[in-house]
């Protein structure tokens, strides 16, 4: 049984305690001084439980509060621990754990993805794990690594037409273009420079 559960039927009792002397006050006066006490004794009661209960979650509350201090700081490793799993405030805190697992590795990935790009190595976004807008972005990601690597490998050729080009230049006809994995708009300009140095030579 959970704490609200607790807390509720403890205010249950005292509204039934409170009813209950209401009535022997009215239909038996002798009695009344025993309910009083009770009632006393269960309006303690419930108020102690209440400052207990709101220390539990105050104490929940200032350690969320805490690590999500350090995260919006950029610190994404920090994670809520000691969680109690009875309460709502221990649920909320492994969703946060959760919602941060993703970010993190969300960050890592993308990471990965951009230094690949710059050492030829060509790696997507990893979708596994994910969920939501997460995957959504990493698709959207991926397409654009395809679209930069494209690119990359366009750049390289028309690096490698520029060199054959500066050898005729020089007069030597000799070398050519390697066609093999060429897009379409540049395999055409690569076999027309092949076919020069052909003529040329």
């Amino acid at each position: 049984m959970n704490t609200f559960t607790q807390l509720k039927i403890l205010n249950i009792i005292t509204f039934i305690s409170i009813i209950i002397y209401t009535i022997t006050l009215k239909l038996v006066p002798g009695y009344s001084i025993y309910f009083l006490y009770t009632l006393i004794a269960v309006i303690l009661l419930f108020v102690l439980y209440s400052f207990k209960l709101m220390k539990i979650y105050s104490t929940e509350l200032i350690k969320t509060n805490e690590i999500l201090s350090k995260v919006v700081k950029g610190d994404l490793y920090h994670r809520i621990t000691g969680i109690n799993k009875h309460n709502i405030f221990g649920k909320v805190s492994w969703n946060i754990n959760n919602l941060l697992d993703q970010v993190e590795t969300f960050n890592r990935d993308i990471s990965s993805s951009m230094k690949s790009i710059a050492t030829d190595t060509n790696r997507n976004m990893i979708k596994e794990g994910m969920h939501g807008d997460f995957v959504t972005i990493s698709n959207d990601i991926n397409t654009v690594l395809e679209t930069l690597t494209i690119a990359q490998s366009k750049d390289q050729f028309i690096q490698n037409m520029l060199i054959t080009l500066n050898t005729y230049s020089n007069g030597d006809y000799r070398s050519s273009i390697k066609l093999e994995g060429m897009q379409d708009d540049t395999l055409k300009l690569a076999e027309g420079i092949n076919k020069l140095g052909e003529s040329l030579s």
